[in-house]
């Protein structure tokens, strides 16, 4: 199944118009860490990240408001 990508067919012409996020975990060592990252796609780097010991609300959260502040 084909899916079509509609910010492909946006023009970006500045930052800040469009974010995307994403929640992963890392093994490290002893426990998982969640990741969570806001990236701006304008210039595909990360606006916001923040690392946690429990994936829930305040960590995406905590994420978006480094984002919004940044």
């Amino acid at each position: 199944m084909m899916f079509l990508n509609y910010f492909s067919l946006c023009v970006l012409t500045e930052p800040n118009q469009v974010w995307c996020g994403d929640v992963t975990y890392i093994w490290t060592g002893k426990h998982w860490t969640y990741l969570a990252v806001i990236l701006g796609l304008f210039s595909g780097k990360a606006v916001g990240w923040v690392m946690s010991f429990s994936s829930d609300s305040a960590l995406t959260g905590k994420a978006l408001t480094i984002a919004w502040e940044a």
